[in-house]
Formats: C-alpha cells, structure tokens, sequence
C-alpha cells in the first residue's frame, strides 16, 4: 500500500506559491531569496505569484530582480481593494496550480 502512495505522489505536481504583499519590499526580498534557493524535484511545476497590494516602495524593483535572474517563475499582479482576504482572493484567481500554498512574509 506504501508503495501505491509513492507512485501517486510520483506523477507531475503543480504547485503556487502566492505572496500577498503591502510595503514589505524588504521582508520580500528575503522570502524571495530563500525559495529561490530550495530544490524541487523536476515533478513539481511550481511558480511564485506575487499579489502587490497597493504598494508604495520598492517591491516591483524587488519582483523584477528576481524575474530577471531567471531562478523562480515569477509574476506580480496587482489588487487594488486594500487587505489580505481581497489580495489572496485575487491570488486564488490568477493561478492555476493544482495546489495553492500562502506565503506570508511578517515585519520584524
């Protein structure tokens, strides 16, 4: 039975990590870092989508560094109605991953 789970698990995967962000560009930079720097298997498509909450610093600077590295397939989008609920909802919307994981990136 053990062995059936496995082989399950073994199939193509598609995951979304969702960053919902407002005026955190530093505390981003550091997220993005760190998944940029996990190993996945080549089973697991995975992307990183980043849902710009209205901010006013410099996280699109932050996402395009990261997008031009070429290390995470990465996409920023942007929701204008303020707060998480309506930032994870259009986070939801905008992809398409079997499974959806929140990440969420807290002040010192």
């Amino acid at each position: 039975m053990q062995e059936q789970l496995l082989k399950k698990m073994e199939r193509d995967v598609s995951i979304a990590l969702v960053i919902c962000t407002y005026n955190n560009a530093e505390l981003l930079d550091r997220a993005l870092d760190a998944i940029s720097k996990q190993r996945v298997s080549t089973q697991i498509n995975w992307s990183v989508l980043v849902v710009n909450n209205n901010c006013t610093d410099n996280t699109p600077e932050v996402v395009e560094k990261y997008s031009r590295s070429g290390k995470l397939r990465l996409t920023m989008i942007s929701e204008q109605q303020q707060g998480l609920n309506p930032a994870r909802v259009c986070g939801v919307r905008n992809t398409s991953g079997e499974w959806i994981a929140f990440i969420r990136h807290y002040r010192k």
